[in-house]
């Protein structure tokens, strides 16, 4: 009997603590989010999704026109829930990155942002994003390969300007873009060869950073200048 009790008691708290973390709704706020989408050479850009979001609920959601501009009234959440605009990013998209940030955008041809508010005091009614510029996509492969009898050891990381910019809306001049390993990658001469497929900004430039065999530190720069890359190392 009493192992009954404890079992209800148990699901009685774990049902509790799964609806404290449910967004909250805020019945008497509505917010208006609006601005004009354009490319590097400032034409508008029509068919390009922008959703307010927390925590993978969609408060609102339009698409911008044939002038590349959107509108519309979304819901408002509680402050203590963050709360984010995406703009060419998939539904739900911006939650599931990998570790090379690859195949969020609704619209593989262009670049995506994510406006974020976590502010615990925020009231305003509308977030006039006003003009939003996004890239073409440029991808890499990136193939690491691994060539026999050498017997080498690598350590390897990447930097480079990830394909969905972040902006904070409490900081100017915020957005960031760029994509950081912390950490480096180790590989020893059994390893296999293996290839990274990321996605990034035309134009821009990824660092391959490696030392092989515990040697200083060597950098290779690789410009994306066409929309598909191509990178061969080999240790």
């Amino acid at each position: 009997m009493k192992r009954k009790y404890l079992f209800q008691l148990l699901f009685l708290g774990v049902l509790l603590l799964l609806q404290s973390c449910e967004v909250q709704i805020m019945d008497d706020r509505r917010i208006l989010v609006k601005g004009n989408i354009v490319d590097s050479s400032n034409n508008p850009i029509p068919g390009i999704s922008v959703r307010c979001e927390s925590s993978y609920l969609n408060l609102g959601e339009a698409i911008s026109d044939a002038n590349g501009q959107f509108e519309f009234t979304s819901l408002e959440v509680e402050t203590y829930n963050s709360l984010n605009i995406t703009v060419n990013v998939k539904e739900d998209g911006y939650y599931y990155y990998d570790d090379y940030n690859y195949g969020n955008l609704e619209n593989p041809a262009y670049s995506a942002k994510n406006y974020f508010n976590n502010a615990t005091n925020r009231n305003a009614a509308t977030y006039n994003l006003g003009r939003i510029q996004l890239n073409e996509v440029a991808r890499l492969a990136l193939f690491i390969n691994n060539t026999p009898g050498d017997n080498n050891s690598l350590a390897y990381k990447l930097n480079y300007d990830t394909s969905v910019c972040q902006i904070d809306l409490n900081v100017s001049d915020s957005e960031d873009c760029k994509s950081f390993d912390n950490s480096y990658n180790q590989l020893d001469p059994s390893s296999s060869s293996f290839d990274i497929e990321l996605e990034s900004q035309l134009g821009t430039t990824v660092l391959f950073k490696y030392i092989l065999n515990n040697e200083p530190e060597q950098t290779i720069a690789i410009p994306l200048t066409n929309l598909e890359n191509t990178y061969v190392f080999e240790y």
